[in-house]
Protein backbone atom coordinates (compact mmCIF):
# COMPACT_ATOMS: atom_id res chain seq x y z
CA UNK A 1 0.00 0.00 0.00
CA UNK A 2 1.08 3.31 -0.92
CA UNK A 3 1.03 5.74 1.99
CA UNK A 4 2.48 8.59 -0.06
CA UNK A 5 0.90 10.51 -3.56
CA UNK A 6 2.91 9.68 -6.72
CA UNK A 7 3.90 12.46 -7.89
CA UNK A 8 5.00 12.54 -11.92
CA UNK A 9 7.49 15.69 -12.26
CA UNK A 10 11.20 14.96 -12.35
CA UNK A 11 12.20 17.26 -9.28
CA UNK A 12 15.38 19.72 -9.33
CA UNK A 13 19.02 18.27 -10.25
CA UNK A 14 20.55 17.38 -6.78
CA UNK A 15 23.15 20.16 -5.88
CA UNK A 16 20.20 23.09 -6.89
CA UNK A 17 17.96 21.65 -4.71
CA UNK A 18 20.86 21.36 -2.30
CA UNK A 19 21.16 24.80 -2.45
CA UNK A 20 17.44 25.89 -1.97
CA UNK A 21 17.58 23.82 1.26
CA UNK A 22 20.57 25.23 2.97
CA UNK A 23 18.91 28.99 2.12
CA UNK A 24 15.69 28.24 3.41
CA UNK A 25 17.35 26.41 6.57
CA UNK A 26 19.80 29.63 6.94
CA UNK A 27 15.91 30.69 7.62
CA UNK A 28 14.72 28.88 10.56
CA UNK A 29 14.12 30.95 13.69
CA UNK A 30 16.82 31.03 16.07
CA UNK A 31 15.91 34.07 18.45
CA UNK A 32 13.51 32.52 20.50
CA UNK A 33 13.84 34.35 23.36
CA UNK A 34 12.87 37.79 21.47
CA UNK A 35 9.43 35.94 20.38
CA UNK A 36 8.35 35.09 23.98
CA UNK A 37 8.43 38.46 24.74
CA UNK A 38 6.26 39.77 21.89
CA UNK A 39 3.14 41.02 23.35
CA UNK A 40 1.48 39.81 20.59
CA UNK A 41 3.04 36.41 18.72
CA UNK A 42 0.44 35.95 16.44
CA UNK A 43 1.39 39.79 14.77
CA UNK A 44 5.49 38.92 14.73
CA UNK A 45 4.74 35.76 13.14
CA UNK A 46 3.06 37.77 10.48
CA UNK A 47 5.94 39.47 9.67
CA UNK A 48 8.58 36.89 9.17
CA UNK A 49 8.38 36.40 5.49
CA UNK A 50 8.50 32.52 6.13
CA UNK A 51 5.68 32.92 7.62
CA UNK A 52 3.80 35.66 5.86
CA UNK A 53 0.84 33.66 4.42
CA UNK A 54 0.44 31.69 7.15
CA UNK A 55 -2.76 31.70 8.66
CA UNK A 56 -1.53 32.52 13.10
CA UNK A 57 -3.06 29.34 14.86
CA UNK A 58 -1.62 26.50 15.83
CA UNK A 59 -3.30 24.96 12.75
CA UNK A 60 -1.87 27.21 10.27
CA UNK A 61 1.43 26.71 11.35
CA UNK A 62 0.93 22.97 10.98
CA UNK A 63 -0.49 23.19 7.64
CA UNK A 64 2.44 25.12 6.18
CA UNK A 65 4.92 22.48 7.28
CA UNK A 66 3.08 20.37 5.30
CA UNK A 67 2.77 22.70 2.44
CA UNK A 68 6.95 23.36 2.89
CA UNK A 69 7.53 19.38 3.14
CA UNK A 70 5.31 18.34 -0.05
CA UNK A 71 7.59 21.29 -1.72
CA UNK A 72 10.63 19.53 -0.42
CA UNK A 73 9.29 16.14 -1.61
CA UNK A 74 7.94 17.48 -5.23
CA UNK A 75 11.41 19.42 -5.50
CA UNK A 76 13.64 16.23 -5.12
CA UNK A 77 14.69 13.74 -8.26
CA UNK A 78 13.27 10.15 -7.78
CA UNK A 79 16.52 8.64 -6.55
CA UNK A 80 16.04 11.17 -3.35
CA UNK A 81 12.13 10.57 -3.05
CA UNK A 82 13.32 6.89 -2.46
CA UNK A 83 15.82 7.37 -0.01
CA UNK A 84 13.54 9.78 2.05
CA UNK A 85 10.12 8.67 1.27
CA UNK A 86 10.12 6.62 4.95
CA UNK A 87 10.44 9.92 6.89
CA UNK A 88 8.25 11.23 4.88
CA UNK A 89 5.60 8.56 5.13
CA UNK A 90 6.08 9.01 8.96
CA UNK A 91 5.83 12.77 9.25
CA UNK A 92 2.52 12.25 7.25
CA UNK A 93 1.22 9.60 10.24
CA UNK A 94 0.68 13.22 12.27
CA UNK A 95 -1.67 14.19 9.40
CA UNK A 96 -3.28 11.29 9.94
CA UNK A 97 -3.89 11.32 13.36
CA UNK A 98 -5.04 15.10 13.42
CA UNK A 99 -8.07 13.95 10.73
CA UNK A 100 -8.78 11.34 13.27
CA UNK A 101 -9.76 14.00 15.62
CA UNK A 102 -11.49 16.10 13.38
CA UNK A 103 -13.23 13.74 12.45
CA UNK A 104 -14.20 12.50 15.83
CA UNK A 105 -15.28 16.08 16.24
CA UNK A 106 -17.51 16.06 12.63
CA UNK A 107 -15.24 18.64 11.07
CA UNK A 108 -14.75 17.39 8.15
CA UNK A 109 -13.74 20.66 6.47
CA UNK A 110 -10.92 20.69 8.57
CA UNK A 111 -10.45 17.57 7.03
CA UNK A 112 -10.45 18.80 3.61
CA UNK A 113 -8.11 21.30 4.49
CA UNK A 114 -5.41 19.72 6.03
CA UNK A 115 -5.20 16.97 3.38
CA UNK A 116 -5.29 19.68 0.51
CA UNK A 117 -1.65 20.10 1.78
CA UNK A 118 -0.78 16.77 2.50
CA UNK A 119 1.23 14.29 0.61
CA UNK A 120 -0.71 11.12 1.72
CA UNK A 121 -1.92 9.11 -1.34
CA UNK A 122 -5.02 9.45 -2.73
CA UNK A 123 -6.39 5.94 -1.18
CA UNK A 124 -5.41 7.55 1.98
CA UNK A 125 -7.28 10.75 1.40
CA UNK A 126 -10.15 9.21 0.45
CA UNK A 127 -10.53 6.63 3.95
CA UNK A 128 -10.44 9.80 6.25
CA UNK A 129 -12.30 12.25 3.68
CA UNK A 130 -15.07 9.11 3.12
CA UNK A 131 -15.39 8.42 7.45
CA UNK A 132 -18.09 9.56 9.31
CA UNK A 133 -16.50 8.09 12.05
CA UNK A 134 -12.92 7.40 13.36
CA UNK A 135 -13.71 3.49 14.03
CA UNK A 136 -14.69 2.92 10.41
CA UNK A 137 -11.94 5.01 9.08
CA UNK A 138 -9.27 3.64 11.25
CA UNK A 139 -10.91 -0.18 10.08
CA UNK A 140 -9.71 0.61 6.72
CA UNK A 141 -7.16 1.94 7.11
CA UNK A 142 -6.51 -0.78 8.69
CA UNK A 143 -6.40 -2.63 6.00
CA UNK A 144 -4.27 -1.04 3.83
CA UNK A 145 -1.44 -0.88 6.31
CA UNK A 146 -1.75 -4.79 6.99
CA UNK A 147 -0.75 -5.08 3.25
CA UNK A 148 2.58 -3.15 3.81
CA UNK A 149 2.96 -6.09 6.92
CA UNK A 150 2.04 -7.86 9.96
CA UNK A 151 3.16 -5.82 12.50
CA UNK A 152 0.00 -3.53 11.76
CA UNK A 153 -2.49 -6.27 12.59
CA UNK A 154 -4.00 -5.25 15.55
CA UNK A 155 -5.03 -1.31 14.45
CA UNK A 156 -8.51 -1.36 15.39
CA UNK A 157 -8.35 -3.26 18.33
CA UNK A 158 -5.73 -1.02 19.77
CA UNK A 159 -8.10 1.47 19.16
CA UNK A 160 -11.12 -0.10 20.66
CA UNK A 161 -8.93 -0.61 24.16
CA UNK A 162 -6.87 2.42 24.08
CA UNK A 163 -8.53 5.18 22.12
CA UNK A 164 -7.25 7.35 19.48
CA UNK A 165 -4.12 8.35 21.55
CA UNK A 166 -3.20 4.67 22.29
CA UNK A 167 -4.05 4.00 18.67
CA UNK A 168 -1.66 7.12 17.48
CA UNK A 169 1.34 5.58 20.05
CA UNK A 170 1.35 1.99 18.63
CA UNK A 171 0.70 2.68 15.02
CA UNK A 172 3.93 5.22 15.06
CA UNK A 173 5.75 2.25 17.23
CA UNK A 174 4.71 -0.52 14.45
CA UNK A 175 5.98 2.16 11.69
CA UNK A 176 9.31 2.71 13.10
CA UNK A 177 9.47 -0.76 14.28
CA UNK A 178 9.11 -1.97 10.58
CA UNK A 179 11.03 0.80 8.62
CA UNK A 180 14.08 0.02 10.83
CA UNK A 181 13.74 -3.89 9.45
CA UNK A 182 13.30 -2.61 6.05
CA UNK A 183 15.63 -1.76 3.11
CA UNK A 184 15.54 2.01 3.63
CA UNK A 185 18.45 4.75 3.06
CA UNK A 186 21.03 4.64 6.07
CA UNK A 187 20.61 7.96 7.32
CA UNK A 188 17.04 7.86 7.74
CA UNK A 189 17.43 4.52 9.49
CA UNK A 190 20.18 5.88 11.70
CA UNK A 191 17.23 8.73 12.81
CA UNK A 192 14.45 6.27 13.48
CA UNK A 193 16.60 4.34 15.76
CA UNK A 194 17.43 7.08 17.45
CA UNK A 195 14.03 7.76 17.40
CA UNK A 196 13.46 4.47 18.79
CA UNK A 197 15.45 4.89 21.66
CA UNK A 198 13.89 8.11 22.54
CA UNK A 199 10.81 6.63 22.46
CA UNK A 200 11.66 3.54 24.62
CA UNK A 201 12.89 5.76 27.30
CA UNK A 202 10.43 8.28 27.81
CA UNK A 203 8.15 5.34 27.64
CA UNK A 204 9.70 3.74 31.00
CA UNK A 205 9.99 6.90 32.01
CA UNK A 206 5.91 7.65 32.01
CA UNK A 207 5.82 4.11 33.69
CA UNK A 208 8.13 4.88 36.66
CA UNK A 209 6.49 8.29 37.28
CA UNK A 210 2.96 7.16 37.12
CA UNK A 211 3.52 3.33 38.77
CA UNK A 212 1.68 1.43 36.01
CA UNK A 213 0.74 -1.56 36.97
CA UNK A 214 1.75 -3.55 34.12
CA UNK A 215 4.81 -3.48 32.47
CA UNK A 216 4.89 -1.43 29.59
CA UNK A 217 5.67 -2.73 25.92
CA UNK A 218 9.01 -1.12 24.46
CA UNK A 219 9.90 -0.94 20.36
CA UNK A 220 12.30 -3.61 18.86
CA UNK A 221 14.64 -2.44 17.16
CA UNK A 222 16.49 0.15 18.51
CA UNK A 223 20.30 0.49 19.92
CA UNK A 224 19.11 -0.01 23.60
CA UNK A 225 18.52 -3.79 24.43
CA UNK A 226 15.64 -4.74 26.02
CA UNK A 227 17.88 -6.39 29.15
CA UNK A 228 19.05 -2.26 29.72
CA UNK A 229 14.91 -1.10 29.67
CA UNK A 230 14.23 -4.47 31.74
CA UNK A 231 16.94 -4.10 34.72
CA UNK A 232 15.40 -0.14 35.26
CA UNK A 233 12.33 -2.08 35.59
CA UNK A 234 12.87 -4.76 38.08
CA UNK A 235 14.35 -1.99 40.32
CA UNK A 236 11.97 0.40 39.71
CA UNK A 237 15.49 2.61 39.80
CA UNK A 238 14.82 6.76 38.52
CA UNK A 239 18.52 7.55 38.62
CA UNK A 240 19.46 4.43 36.50
CA UNK A 241 16.68 5.85 33.90
CA UNK A 242 18.61 8.92 33.92
CA UNK A 243 22.06 7.29 33.72
CA UNK A 244 21.10 5.56 30.81
CA UNK A 245 19.66 8.59 28.79
CA UNK A 246 22.50 10.09 29.80
CA UNK A 247 25.41 7.36 28.08
CA UNK A 248 23.23 7.66 25.02
CA UNK A 249 22.85 11.43 24.08
CA UNK A 250 26.28 12.47 26.59
CA UNK A 251 24.23 15.59 28.16
CA UNK A 252 22.85 15.63 31.51
CA UNK A 253 18.93 15.17 31.14
CA UNK A 254 16.79 17.63 32.23
CA UNK A 255 13.58 17.86 34.53
CA UNK A 256 11.68 17.27 31.31
CA UNK A 257 13.61 14.38 29.45
CA UNK A 258 11.68 14.53 26.40
CA UNK A 259 13.14 17.72 25.40
CA UNK A 260 16.80 16.69 26.06
CA UNK A 261 16.16 13.44 23.55
CA UNK A 262 14.64 16.07 21.05
CA UNK A 263 18.06 18.20 21.46
CA UNK A 264 20.15 14.92 21.68
CA UNK A 265 18.63 14.13 18.00
CA UNK A 266 18.57 17.75 16.63
CA UNK A 267 22.31 17.97 17.42
CA UNK A 268 22.82 14.85 15.99
CA UNK A 269 21.30 16.11 12.44
CA UNK A 270 22.66 19.16 12.74
CA UNK A 271 26.28 17.76 12.83
CA UNK A 272 25.42 15.52 9.85
CA UNK A 273 23.57 18.68 8.11
CA UNK A 274 27.06 20.38 7.70
CA UNK A 275 27.80 18.11 4.51
CA UNK A 276 26.47 20.10 1.47
CA UNK A 277 25.73 17.27 -0.78
CA UNK A 278 23.71 14.78 1.39
CA UNK A 279 20.31 13.50 2.49
CA UNK A 280 21.30 14.38 5.89
CA UNK A 281 21.39 18.42 5.01
CA UNK A 282 17.94 17.62 4.05
CA UNK A 283 16.76 15.46 6.93
CA UNK A 284 18.03 18.34 9.47
CA UNK A 285 16.34 20.69 7.75
CA UNK A 286 12.75 18.73 7.69
CA UNK A 287 13.96 17.89 11.33
CA UNK A 288 14.31 21.55 11.90
CA UNK A 289 11.46 22.36 10.78
CA UNK A 290 9.07 20.51 12.30
CA UNK A 291 10.43 21.40 15.56
CA UNK A 292 9.86 25.11 14.63
CA UNK A 293 6.20 23.76 14.10
CA UNK A 294 6.24 22.57 17.19
CA UNK A 295 7.75 25.64 19.22
CA UNK A 296 5.27 28.12 17.43
CA UNK A 297 2.42 25.84 18.02
CA UNK A 298 2.76 25.97 21.59
CA UNK A 299 3.47 29.78 21.67
CA UNK A 300 0.27 30.33 19.55
CA UNK A 301 -1.74 28.26 21.84
CA UNK A 302 -0.19 29.77 24.75
CA UNK A 303 -2.33 32.93 24.43
CA UNK A 304 -2.21 34.69 27.78
CA UNK A 305 -0.04 32.14 29.55
CA UNK A 306 2.76 33.19 31.67
CA UNK A 307 5.48 33.02 29.50
CA UNK A 308 7.45 30.95 31.11
CA UNK A 309 4.93 28.26 31.54
CA UNK A 310 5.02 28.29 27.60
CA UNK A 311 8.87 28.36 27.08
CA UNK A 312 8.85 25.51 29.55
CA UNK A 313 7.09 23.41 26.71
CA UNK A 314 9.07 24.18 23.85
CA UNK A 315 12.68 22.99 22.64
CA UNK A 316 14.91 25.45 23.15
Amino acid sequence: MEILRRLEGRGYPADYLFSRIRGKRASLIKDWSSLLLEVSPREHLASLPRYAKTEATPEGVWRRLLLEFRWVYSAMDQLLRERLSPFFAYAELRTIFICLRFIERKDLAKVQELLSASLLSERVQGILTGSSHAASAIDRLGYRFLSISKVFGRLRKIFDEKGLQGFEEHLTDRYLEYSVTSKIDGTVRDLFLRIIDARNLLTLEKYLRFKGASPPPFIRGGRIGRTGFEEILEKGDRQALDSLARRLTGVETSEIMEHSLYRWITGILRKAGREPLSTALVLDYLWRSSMEARNLSILLYGGEIDRDAVASEMIL
